[in-house]
């Protein structure tokens, strides 16, 4: 089962395209290295901004992109392939 949940940047390494995330369920649900679509700009994923996750019931999941009012304009292009591995 998948599901698409709303969570926080805690951290990003721009080494591993992976980051921290906190999620919107709570303070104490966060998860680490997380990996990150490949078409998403590491300058959104500062500390504090909100993304979108989607998760699976078997693995961890993937950051999609900006979540909300401060995406700044960018718009999910429908790739989720990504040359980095968690």
């Amino acid at each position: 089962m998948m599901e698409i949940v709303r969570g926080r940047i805690r951290a990003y390494d721009a080494a591993t395209h992976t980051a921290d995330v906190e999620m919107a369920r709570g303070p104490a649900a966060w998860l680490g290295g997380l990996p990150v679509v490949a078409n998403c700009p590491a300058g959104f994923l500062v500390a504090g901004r909100e993304v979108a996750v989607l998760l699976w019931s078997d693995v961890q999941g993937v950051v999609l992109g900006p979540y909300g009012a401060n995406a700044d304009n960018w718009a999910f292009n429908g790739k989720l392939a990504s040359p980095y591995t968690p």
